[in-house]
């Protein structure tokens, strides 16, 4: 098995893996909650996550884009119209504090379309 087909498995399972990492996080949140799962490290998490993400975008990816305008509106109708609606509906449903509802509105508002 080459690398190439293993990278490509392994991304295609992404949501087995982040549905396994939020099951043992829900099963063990004792052990993970002061760990891994504290609020600085939560933070660091997702800025290093949304560096690599822009950092992935080539010339390329934005002129294919940008040949699409009904695509970009739609994407922006939903991406900070519909997304951060269902995020603070769902942090209220939870009864979130205010930094995990900030943060998961934050999360609303990224684009899924990447």
């Amino acid at each position: 098995v080459s690398f190439a087909n293993f990278s490509k498995t392994f991304c295609r399972l992404s949501p087995l893996w982040t549905l396994l990492a939020a099951g043992i996080g829900r099963q063990h949140s004792s052990l993970i909650g002061p760990t891994i799962g504290s609020l600085s490290v939560m933070q660091t998490s997702l800025s290093i996550l949304m560096l690599a993400m822009g950092s992935s975008i080539t010339p390329l990816d934005i002129s294919r884009a940008l040949q699409k305008p009904s695509i970009i509106l739609l994407n922006i109708l939903l991406c900070f119209g519909m997304m951060p609606l269902v995020s603070l509906i769902i942090a209220a449903v939870m009864n979130l504090s205010s930094d995990y509802r900030a943060g998961l509105l934050l999360l609303g508002c990224v684009s899924g379309g990447q």
